[in-house]
């Protein structure tokens, strides 16, 4: 149960499009589909950004029903970068840009396909590839270059044969692609992976059943563990190791917990441990999940599955959780520590 071996560092020149001449529009496949700008985009709202605050300088990133924002980690997130209102959509930040994909407004949230590359000036680049569907995870450093880490996979196949997808890096600046790996069949791909000191991690599902893979920054595979069949396991970067976060809040006795599997990036031992939730401020935490979890500081940010995001303060003792200032809905990165 796995991808196929690391494909040869191949490198392809997706189909882009600059942002002050853009003809692609990126779109989901439904029919309540999330656009973004096809034209030259206006210049975003400047009556909220400090002068002092650019995406440079920013700590995290927030993509919400107000906007892109972004905040020096005073928690004001007064400042809008790119005016979108999807707020399950992702905003990752990077040295002085930010990845930007939204999701589309059913239900069930959907990323489109393709992603914005948003710079001080605001939009300066739309990326998509023919035909397939391109979902981000992560965004991080390799050789010294700000890359995106992400999955291609063939859009609605007309039949299983034609099933395939890639776990790539692209180029923030260059948006130059390179294959990771490669897994072919039905109903398989990675559904999580993020970067972590001098590896890769991500989860790759087939029919249902799951593994992790901690791969080398090339795609070569350094460990792979077989996993619970849980569909809605995320992966959480920290320190030098990756924890996965399991789908429930709710303990052996109903007591609010993060339930994690930590796995040492080098060695692939595990450690079982369930966080007590401690809730302030009257915060109820007994639904839902972290669909995205990021730690910076000894402090973890989950978007939940249910809810508005929530800071959860990791110590000895528990987790103190609270909610995340002025985000009533949408989820929250900080800035890129690989």
């Amino acid at each position: 149960m796995s991808a196929s071996s690391a494909a040869t560092s191949t490198t392809a020149t997706p189909t882009t499009t600059d942002g002050a001449s853009s003809t692609t529009t990126l779109t989901a496949s439904s029919s309540s589909s999330t656009a973004l700008p096809t034209t030259q985009p206006a210049a975003p709202p400047t009556t909220n950004r400090p002068v002092s605050l650019t995406i440079g300088t920013a700590e995290a990133v927030a993509a919400t029903s107000r906007g892109v924002l972004i905040d020096d980690g005073s928690n004001t997130w007064d400042t809008v970068v790119f005016d979108d209102s999807s707020p399950r959509g992702l905003a990752l930040l990077v040295d002085d840009r930010i990845v930007y994909q939204p999701a589309t407004s059913t239900d069930i949230a959907r990323p489109v396909d393709g992603f914005v590359i948003i710079s001080d000036e605001g939009p300066e680049s739309l990326y998509g590839e023919d035909d397939r569907r391109v979902t981000v995870f992560d965004v991080g450093h390799v050789d010294g270059r700000a890359v995106i880490l992400a999955q291609s996979a063939v859009d609605r196949p007309a039949n299983p044969d034609e099933a395939a997808s890639e776990l790539v890096l692209i180029d923030v600046l260059s948006l130059e692609r390179t294959v990771l790996r490669e897994a072919g069949g039905f109903e398989s791909g990675y559904t999580d992976a993020r970067f972590g000191a001098g590896a890769i991690s991500a989860i790759f599902s087939v029919n249902a059943a799951n593994s992790l893979e901690i791969l080398e920054l090339g795609g070569t595979v350094r460990h792979e563990i077989e996993l619970p069949a849980d569909t809605n396991l995320s992966l959480l970067d920290f320190d030098e190791s990756v924890w996965l976060l399991e789908p429930d809040f709710v303990g052996d006795n109903f007591d609010p917990v993060l339930r994690t599997l930590q796995f040492d990036l080098d060695t692939a031992d595990v450690r079982q441990a369930d966080l007590p939730l401690i809730s302030v401020a009257g915060l109820s935490i007994d639904t839902g999940f972290c669909d995205v979890a990021d730690f910076l500081d000894d402090q973890i940010v989950c978007d939940r599955s249910q809810g508005s995001p929530i800071l959860i303060d990791v110590d000895i003792d528990g987790a103190s959780t609270s909610e995340v200032p002025f985000i009533t809905f949408g989820t929250v990165r900080f800035r890129a520590s690989q």
